[in-house]
């Protein structure tokens, strides 16, 4: 039985929950610092300009380590 409000948000791929994204590739730009981010949106919708937090690999929960806020510069599609 599914219990946690996020995991049936994710479950259902509901647009108007809150967005949830697996970045699993990062891959370098030509400009210092930037990259292209290769992800699956599991529930709301991305778009450009909108802030999201990037949770680094050695993230801890309640912890602001490896937690990034930044935004959403270009958004391209792949259906």
């Amino acid at each position: 039985m599914l219990h946690d409000f996020v995991v049936t948000w994710n479950f259902f791929c509901l647009l108007k929950a809150p967005l949830c994204l697996y970045v699993s590739k990062m891959v370098p730009t030509v400009d210092k610092g930037r990259f292209y981010a290769f992800g699956r949106v599991f529930s709301g919708i991305v778009s450009t300009g909108q802030k999201v937090r990037i949770m680094g690999p050695n993230y801890t929960p309640g912890k602001k380590e490896d937690l990034y806020q930044k935004s959403i510069q270009r958004l391209v599609t792949e259906w």
